[in-house]
């Protein structure tokens, strides 16, 4: 049986308390879930054994979960199922959220952004673009990327496991400002409503000067010839989308939400910054009504900060990579795994 919500009922099969992991053991039937065990969901209300119970599920919640201590937890820390349904901060195997607040003793009751999939929330009536980059396609009415090179940069695919695309700023003559990006040939992307969106790329530079390097991913509108500005500039004055981006002369990564001319700063908490190694950069956008949301960001699939957003006025997007020289020696270059981005319909 397919589900499309976030909520199934079941059967209890024994006693619950209220705010607990969850596992199935039988057909519809429900316990709690312990250290190591598959947890599937949580209740929010006690019952007895035998009761009828809503189940909400963990992988395609479209939000966070609240759930009950069995002791101190730091605020953004990983957890993990424990003993009688209760989260724990250590754990076996792989961890079912992060803390959006503190437990400071057992049964605290904590709020919890689920992270069994981090790509589910978006739920399962969605649209999305992935593209592995094993081919490339610039030009024609079909193409699903296009290009932008200030002074004739490179967009190949490399001879690379698994498919790499490659930007290069410049050609052989180096300057600063040089720039080179892709994005979606289309913008097909808007946050709205009921329309939660994950955005992924998993980027490394290729080049020794990371302290020059200016690099942005995400989704904008418009994307065009200094979309990344001059001289460490950081993103668009004006524009709609969310994005993550270092600047030249910068040592971390940074990140906004805009719409127009109105930016909004995402705070983050030791993110560390491109390198030479891949990292995963993941943003996901929550509405939480008609016009605001929940943005959050990941770094190799660590919750680095989390931010409110007014959102009146978003207008479409494309989903976005590229990378600008910060200097006039060295030929910046990104490489891109992959890049995902998915939205409910």
């Amino acid at each position: 049986m397919q589900v499309l919500a976030d909520t199934i009922t079941g059967t209890a099969g024994e006693a619950l308390v209220k705010y607990r992991l969850l596992k199935l053991t039988g057909d519809r039937t429900f316990k709690y879930a312990h250290a190591g065990e598959a947890a599937v969901g949580a209740n929010d209300a006690a019952c007895a054994s035998g009761d009828t119970i809503g189940v909400h599920l963990l992988d395609g919640r479209l939000g966070s979960i609240e759930l009950m201590a069995s002791g101190a937890i730091a605020q953004n820390a990983r957890v993990y199922p424990g003993a009688n349904g209760k989260v724990s901060a250590a754990g076996i195997g792989r961890a079912i959220g992060i803390a959006l607040e503190a437990a400071t003793a057992d049964g605290d009751v904590i709020e919890v952004l689920p992270l069994q999939d981090l790509s589910a929330l978006v739920g399962l009536d969605e649209f999305k673009v992935f593209d592995d980059f094993t081919d490339l396609l610039l030009a024609g009415a079909e193409r699903l990327w296009t290009g932008v090179q200030t002074d004739t940069g490179t967009i190949t695919i490399l001879d690379a496991a698994g498919g790499v695309l490659q930007l290069e700023a410049s050609d052989g003559s180096i300057a600063d400002n040089d720039e080179s990006y892709a994005h979606t040939t289309n913008e097909l992307f808007l946050v709205a409503a009921g329309k939660p969106l994950y955005f992924e790329a998993r980027i490394k530079l290729g080049a020794a000067d990371t302290d020059g390097a200016n690099v942005m991913v995400g989704i904008i509108s418009a994307p065009a010839a200094n979309a990344l500005q001059d001289n460490g500039g950081g993103p668009p004055a004006s524009y709609s989308g969310v994005v993550v981006y270092k600047v030249d002369g910068g040592t971390a990564w940074e990140a906004e939400a805009s719409v127009a001319g109105v930016q909004t700063p995402i705070v983050l908490t030791a993110p560390g910054a491109p390198g030479t190694t891949y990292r995963k950069i993941g943003i996901l956008v929550v509405p939480t009504s008609s016009t605001s949301a929940t943005v959050y960001i990941f770094v190799d699939g660590v919750l680095v900060g989390s931010g409110a957003w007014t959102f009146t006025s978003f207008t479409e997007a494309a989903a976005f990579v590229g990378v600008k020289n910060g200097g006039a020696t060295v030929n910046t270059t990104l490489h891109v795994d992959y890049v995902l981005c998915r939205q409910a319909r």
